[in-house]
């Protein structure tokens, strides 16, 4: 699907789906239900960082495409050191559904910025 429709498509479509998703996480009313959106939290994550290594590799100079990875990766690794903290407070002062109704929001406005 990649190849086919390009990064500029399936991203923004892979970001609506998992803010979605996590959107809907927040709804949860049972244990079915809770695997079920977690299933489709993979499924529709899983488009991302194969689109992001093509971006990368498409719209960056051979010279700094190792800078442009390392950038990426380092976000993915900085992040669970920060989300805990915002999770938690929001947690205690709006209830654990509205972790996931917040963390929806910035997927959807990245998608429209895509």
């Amino acid at each position: 699907m990649l190849e086919k429709k390009g990064t500029r498509v399936i991203v923004p479509i892979a970001v609506i789906a998992f803010s979605l998703v996590t959107f809907f996480l927040g709804t949860v009313s049972s244990a079915a239900l809770l695997i079920l959106l977690r299933l489709l939290l993979g499924l529709s994550e899983g488009f991302v960082p194969v689109s992001m290594a093509t971006t990368i590799n498409n719209w960056f100079p051979a010279k700094e495409k190792a800078t442009a990875t390392g950038v990426y990766i380092a976000s993915t690794q900085i992040a669970p050191i920060f989300v805990p903290i915002v999770a938690t407070e929001i947690a205690v002062s709006f209830g654990w559904r509205y972790v996931f109704y917040w963390f929806a929001i910035p997927g959807f406005v990245i998608a429209i910025i895509w």
